[in-house]
């Protein structure tokens, strides 16, 4: 080093420090800019000589010389907002070491104040910016779009980001809190926050609050804003003025901590009880604020996450989603109660010893909770010479009645536009329908299971069982939304799902297009091995080749694999080695063997199945996972099953391994629910309607027995043609399912004629009559202009519907095209429906060689009662039967069936009669059915090498005092072969499910 003392009053430039390193200007700019490969030893001393000499670089010229500077430009509306000092936090622990600097710049929540803010940082070309909020004006917008850079906008997601957005939904969180509080048991609730309309987060946390209430059929009773001034002194004077103009409120809700804390302090100083005579929450989880008398409940917005997560986006250490979503957890605090009953109040307490007999959990058959005061004990007594039984008695002396086994079951059904919730009681059936939340189906799920239970008065721990059908498996075939996959088949039949079956399903169509297969072939792999139809290996599978293989894989990115193979059916020795490897070398990816997944001949059908089984396996296995995990922190802890597509139930950990069975999952459940209404009233031919808010089903029902198939077709592409569609092989409930539904939308086609479906609004908008921004017409418009719906009492009263909203957009779309007025226009659309699904039906009926005049319709779903008589004058059926709770038809069924294994080796024809009247009285004791008249007779047969019992069950009387149709005919029960192995059988008492498959009176 030359020069180490230069003239202080002198300008350091890059040739200063060039001098007191010893190394050239243009590396010491390299250096400086961290840009260019520099040795360690060179970058070390040109450093040091940088620092000696107090040299700050020009990052002007540095800008202009490699297009931008190493800042990270942070817009934030505030510092004295305790929130965004901790986003900083996560933002600079990040940054650390890296070399990116932060630099802020304060908005105060103004618009033009951002807007400048962001023009000055990004004349600076910094290496990224990270902005608050998804608002901004035109010209800001425009200038982070054009900006070059990454952009990351956080704290919320609700809505479009410009590059990257990092935060939470505040309409979810808004939702959440909302659904805590009443299940908490509060009614009358106020609101206080913040007078700032350009505070868009605590706006639509207001906006999801207000959303969740009134699905409840509840809104806010009061309300109170401020602006300026100090948030805790602001919150106890509007706490003061709410409560002391309105009477009643039992809960005040803040839109952030501090306001809250106000609020608190301003409780205790009057001597409320907090949370017994009113409850608080805030927004935020600050820290600070755990010092006061009582914790305030909140909801954590993961400030530190936010800010951690957006800078490893602009430093390039995370993966750059469109979209990054946390999601905050609710913390109670003090200030909500616990439960759903007050503190003096709790349920009967169970059983603790029962001498002679096995322990029972106690639940009084009182309607409601007793007085702790009154509790006496439970006793043994003997009653009307029985068994000894365990009753409570009240201190009072009166009895409350015998204790049982607990019974609660939820069924749970997501559609495309609304998820009904039933829960079963062992006095009632209580239900509820609400809007579908795609994006996380399980909030739907969840907000349900908090509705059902407050009108049960049922703690979400006392559900014994959850059984849940839906169309997620089916939406995400056809819509293409699975993982990235790949098939590993044997050498020389790697074009088999391409070549189909080589059969032309319209056969004098000579522009004929083949649906597309689901996977590419360049996503399709072979290995050398043969298998011989007899099992016999003619060529061995090379150990070397399916490890390379697994490393090719591997480096391409795949989430899942399927493996289907020649003759796996019969000796799958070769899948599972191939699965062992994958397990072993790819332990992050998921795999599907066509042994497991679906082990029968025909190999176009075995690996287009494994195939769809492992495309959509990452997606509902994750999926079923947030769901028992959300479930298990509302306290839901029992057993979750799943309804298949055969109509029984399995295992949400079968359910998430082969989710290719939960395909119709939902529909099926239906049809199980038709035949139920057909064996109650003796309806020997039945047409199951089923219309819902997206799509129709209709389903042929014979000997209270829907049609079952082996191989169902899913994503169509020529309408009603079979063949034309992906081809799933599993057991499944035979069924026509069309696009007609209450969001069906309707347009004019080109040739001036209406047209409806199979596009849905679904609810995300929903149609033009929800008021959710929905402008086409849909099914459900045209319902309400022709007065079918009475727009006050929709979906139980959660929805208000807007009649003029939906002639609008009738006029608009089809009147104003047609020259006709909304009600002639609501009249097309809804003829035009009707003959669509009459069509479908046709179609159903002449492929089954049957004549629909016999029949009787038994329609139900929340549209089918709509449209089920001018449906039956179409068909020319004659009678038509709409069953109570017909809106929430499929979540009824979902809480009948029930299943129970036996191995036949072990098993007994008593045995098996027990197994299957405990079965048949479980599944049907939610309807009241009378008992039995005799026991079932079985029949043993052999086959094969094991002996199988078939069941027939007897006829019944059929008439009790409040119900007099018949029940059930003789119906007779045989082993379902395909799936069950020669050592394990199940039975169940539902049609068509895995195990047990139904056979009529003829049947052999």
């Amino acid at each position: 080093m030359t020069r180490t003392n230069p003239d202080p009053r002198h300008t350091l430039t890059l040739r200063d420090v060039s001098e007191a390193s010893g190394v050239s200007e243009m590396t010491v700019s390299r250096v400086l800019r961290n840009r260019g490969d520099v040795s360690a030893s060179t970058r070390e001393r040109v450093l040091e000589a940088a620092r000696m000499l107090g040299y700050v670089p020009n990052k002007i010229a540095g800008a202009l010389a490699s297009q931008r500077v190493n800042l990270v430009g942070v817009v934030i509306p505030s510092l004295s907002n305790m929130v965004f000092p901790e986003v900083m936090t996560g933002i600079s622990e990040v940054l650390e070491g890296t070399g990116l600097q932060p630099v802020v710049g304060v908005t105060n929540y103004l618009p033009d104040s951002e807007e400048s803010v962001i023009y000055e940082m990004l004349s600076w070309r910094p290496s990224g910016m990270i902005v608050a909020g998804l608002e901004h004006t035109p010209a800001a917008g425009a200038m982070l779009a054009r900006a070059g850079i990454p952009i990351v906008e956080i704290m919320d997601i609700d809505g479009t980001p410009v590059d990257h957005a990092v935060g939470i939904s505040h309409r979810r969180a808004g939702r959440q809190m909302a659904e805590a509080i009443i299940a908490a048991g509060y009614r009358r609730i106020a609101f206080m926050g913040t007078q700032m309309p350009n505070d868009h987060r605590a706006r639509k946390r207001l906006e999801g609050f207000e959303e969740a209430l009134a699905k409840a059929g509840l809104s806010l009773v009061d309300r109170e804003f401020y602006s300026g001034g100090s948030a805790l002194l602001k919150g106890r004077e509007m706490t003061e003025a709410v409560l002391g103009r309105t009477r009643d409120i039992d809960f005040l809700y803040y839109s952030n901590d501090m306001i809250g804390a106000g609020g608190l302090l301003h409780c205790l100083s009057i001597g409320l009880d907090v949370p017994g005579k009113i409850g608080l929450a805030g927004f935020n989880g600050v820290e600070l604020l755990d010092g006061l008398p009582r914790k305030l409940a909140t909801m954590d917005a993961c400030r530190l996450e936010i800010g951690r997560r957006s800078a490893e986006i602009i430093a390039g250490q995370a993966t750059a989603a469109e979209r990054i979503e946390l999601f905050p957890t609710l913390q109670p605090g003090d200030t909500i109660r616990k439960g759903r009953q007050s503190a003096r109040y709790s349920a009967c307490p169970p059983v603790d010893e029962a001498p002679g007999h096995q322990r029972i959990q106690a639940r009084s058959s009182c309607t409601g909770w007793c007085s702790a005061s009154e509790y006496g004990q439970w006793q043994w007594r003997v009653r009307d010479g029985s068994q000894p039984q365990p009753y409570l008695w009240c201190r009072s002396g009166k009895e409350h009645g015998r204790m049982s086994r607990s019974q609660f079951r939820l069924g749970v059904d997501i559609g495309g536009t609304f998820t009904d919730i039933v829960l079963q009681t062992p006095q009632s059936l209580v239900s509820t329908k609400v809007l579908t939340t795609h994006a996380a189906p399980e909030d739907a799920i969840i907000a349900g299971l908090h509705q059902v239970c407050a009108k049960a008065d049922v703690a979400a721990g006392r559900i014994d069982q959850i059984i849940h059908g839906t169309t997620l498996a089916t939406n995400a075939l056809i819509e293409r939304r699975g993982a990235k996959t790949a098939l590993i088949t044997t050498k020389g039949f790697r074009d088999v799902i391409e070549m189909r079956t080589e059969s032309r399903f319209e056969q004098y169509d000579l522009n004929l297009v083949l649906p597309d297969p689901l996977l590419p072939r360049n996503r399709r792999y072979v290995v050398s091995e043969r298998m011989e139809a007899t099992g016999r290996v003619l060529h061995p599978l090379d150990r070397a080749e399916v490890e390379a293989l697994a490393d090719e894989i591997g480096a391409a990115g795949y989430g899942s694999v399927a493996v289907g193979l020649l003759h796996s059916y019969v000796n799958d020795s070769h899948e599972r080695m191939i699965g062992e490897i994958l397990a072993a070398r790819l332990p992050g990816v998921m795999v599907s063997l066509s042994s497991e997944v679906s082990p029968q001949m025909r190999e176009y059908e075995r690996f287009n199945t494994t195939i769809a089984n492992a495309y959509i396996k990452p997606v509902m296995k994750t999926y079923l996972l947030r769901l028992r995990e959300r479930l298990a922190a509302e306290g839901a802890k029992c057993p979750v099953f799943m309804m298949h597509s055969g109509g029984g139930i399995m295992s949400i950990e079968s359910a998430a391994e082969f989710p290719v069975r939960l395909v119709e999952s939902g529909p099926a459940g239906g049809a199980i629910f038709a035949a139920h209404i057909a064996a109650r009233h003796g309806l020997d031919k039945v047409l199951s309607f089923d219309m819902g808010g997206t799509t129709a089903k209709i389903c042929l029902i014979k000997g209270y027995t829907p049609k079952t198939a082996r191989v169902f077709e899913v994503a169509r592409t020529y309408r009603f043609k079979k063949g034309s569609g992906m081809p799933i092989s599993i057991p499944v409930i035979d069924m026509v399912e069309i696009g007609a539904g209450g969001g069906s939308i309707a347009r004019v086609d080109l040739m001036n004629q209406i047209r409806v479906g199979p596009t849905s609004a679904g609810s995300e908008p929903g149609p033009a009559c929800y008021g959710r921004g929905g402008r086409l017409p849909a099914v459900t418009d045209a319902d309400l202009v022709l007065g079918k719906i009475d727009p006050e009492s929709f979906a139980g009263g959660s929805i208000t519907l807007h009649p003029e909203a939906a002639k609008d957009a009738l006029a608009a779309e089809i009147g104003d095209r047609l020259d006709m007025d909304a009600l002639e226009a609501a009249w097309g659309v809804a003829e035009v429906v009707d003959e669509n699904m009459a069509n479908a039906a046709r179609v159903h009926a002449v492929e089954n060689g049957e004549d629909l005049s016999g029949y009787t319709m038994i329609a139900f779903g929340g549209a089918a009662p709509l449209h089920a008589a001018r449906l039956c004058e179409k068909l020319g059926i004659d009678r038509c039967l709409i069953p109570v709770g017909a809106a929430s038809g499929r979540p009824s069924a979902f809480c009948a069936p029930r299943s129970a294994s036996r191995r036949t080796g072990r098993s007994s024809p008593g045995s098996a009669n027990s197994t299957q009247v405990a079965s048949d009285r479980f599944s049907t004791s939610w309807r009241r059915r009378p008992a039995p008249s005799c026991g079932p007779v079985i029949r043993r047969r052999k086959f094969g090498p094991s002996t199988r019992s078939t069941c027939a069950m007897p006829g019944r009387d059929g008439r009790s005092p409040s119900r007099s149709p018949p029940i059930r005919p003789p119906i007779r029960m045989r082993p379902c072969i395909s799936h069950c192995s020669r050592r394990n059988m199940q039975s169940s008492s539902v049609a068509g499910s895995t195990g047990w498959r139904r056979r009529s009176r003829s049947g052999r």
